[in-house]
């Protein structure tokens, strides 16, 4: 039961007060976590390592190469992780907002074949809280890895399991909310495919049709651009400096990247110039010695002893 003061307080806010208190701004939290984490490959080297941690075996990465006909570029692999950059855009009018249309543009689509648990979801949303904190096992750094991605973009969005969800620091591209965020259920209203066609077109790939429940994750970080007014990030990158990154930087380091991870056996890179056709594969490294089941509950057990559990 509240006292009598309680219920003064309550009944009378706005005569009692307004109000007030410490918070942080989250753009500008993002922003410094940015300085944190060098621009380049990083952001794609952390998804890899996301994807190990969740028990992906293969990482794919698809660069898309702008057409007259279509402007994002998709492939239908299964049971892999896939980053996919695609270079043009996609429909501006059956979006969740019209402040989503400069985010319809060139992305960069991050696969794998394992579905959000409720845990993950929570974590996801904690900034640098995330449940490795209690695991030496996986060896990410605490979820703060994953806002390396905000080198790319002001608006991540990802599907997994039934649910859609977008991010939105800035709180000015999802429609009457004041929380940063957004998680739908499209399972339950298979009509959302039809009325948000654009907007949910870019997530129709690996077997997802955004009406039933998606066995898997897919990430989404369209590119910032020039336009975007961003308290981010003033950065931007083009298709051409992506190009790059993944040609000469990143297929610098593939090799050795695998030599840290415990589930990811194979990463690829490949090219598709257009969505009729065939992915041309452009480069893989692979790790041998750790496909079977025994190898990689052997190599599992090192960190398992350092943290003492056997």
């Amino acid at each position: 039961m509240k006292s009598l003061r309680e219920t003064m307080v309550l009944d009378s806010s706005e005569s009692f007060g307004v109000p007030f208190g410490q918070k942080e701004c989250l753009t500008r939290r993002l922003s410094n976590i940015l300085e944190q984490y060098p621009q380049g490959i990083t952001p794609f080297l952390e998804f890899i390592q996301n994807a190990d941690d969740s028990g992906a075996r293969n990482v794919k990465i698809v660069r898309g190469i702008r057409n007259s006909q279509h402007k994002f570029i998709q492939n239908t692999h299964t049971h892999t992780q896939t980053q996919v950059l695609s270079h043009v855009n996609f429909g501006e009018k059956s979006l969740i907002s019209k402040e989503m249309k400069s985010w319809q543009g060139p992305s960069i689509l991050i696969y794998n074949d394992s579905t959000f648990t409720e845990s993950d979801f929570r974590n996801i949303a904690r900034i640098g809280q995330g449940s490795k904190m209690a695991s030496l096992e996986k060896t990410g750094r605490f979820g703060l890895g994953f806002c390396s991605s905000y080198h790319w973009t002001d608006v991540v969005s990802f599907v997994s399991g039934c649910s859609f969800c977008v991010f939105d620091p800035h709180l000015k591209y999802i429609p009457n909310t004041q929380e940063p965020g957004l998680r739908v259920n499209f399972c339950k209203n298979t009509k959302l495919r039809e009325q948000f066609k654009d907007q949910f077109d870019p997530y129709c790939i690996f077997g997802n049709d955004m009406k039933h429940s998606f066995k898997g994750t897919l990430f989404r970080f369209p590119i910032r651009n020039a336009s975007h007014k961003s308290e981010i990030s003033d950065r931007y990158f083009t298709s051409k400096e992506i190009r790059s990154l993944l040609q000469n930087k990143f297929r610098n380091a593939v090799q050795d990247t695998l030599v840290f991870l415990r589930n990811v056996e194979s990463i690829e890179v490949f090219e598709q110039t257009s969505m009729t056709e065939s992915m041309k594969l452009l480069y893989r490294a692979s790790a041998r010695g750790r496909s079977s089941v025994k190898e990689r509950e052997e190599w599992n057990r090192i960190p398992s002893y350092i943290a003492g559990s056997r």
